[in-house]
């Protein structure tokens, strides 16, 4: 198994050449050619994959609007290991899609426990209540 580690040279000239923005400096590829992205490089990441994606949750492939979708990652148990590649070609040669679009379980987003993303999650979603 590969240790996992920050490719300190190719994080630094994503940020000289712009690629990266984050003002506190988290985003960062790692020795196997991940992405690995916070703030406004997430939000980005994430307006990308909803364009790409136009909109359809990648579980039941009905269109939502924004607001009713979640970026789930879909390998990693950790943050750590919870990469925001989207189609990314990775060190080896191999191509890497580590995030997908499915409908929201966030009940202040019209989500509900039956949505694609709290199944694929098996989780409870707990309401606010009023």
């Amino acid at each position: 198994m590969h240790e996992l580690k920050i490719d300190e040279v190719r994080t630094a000239v994503a940020y000289q050449a712009g690629i990266f923005k984050d003002a506190k400096r988290r985003s960062h590829w790692n020795n196997l050619g991940h992405v690995f992205l916070r703030g406004v490089d997430r939000t980005e990441r994430w307006d990308v994959l909803y364009r790409q994606e136009k909109g359809l949750c990648a579980a039941c492939g009905l269109w939502r609007p924004a607001r009713k979708l979640d970026m789930d990652h879909t390998q990693g148990n950790t943050p750590r290991t919870r990469c925001d590649c989207y189609k990314q070609r990775l060190n080896d040669g191999s191509i890497c899609t580590g995030i997908r679009l499915l409908c929201t379980m966030d009940p202040a987003k019209g989500g509900s426990p039956k949505s694609c993303h709290a199944r694929r999650h098996n989780r409870e979603v707990k309401h606010a209540s009023a």
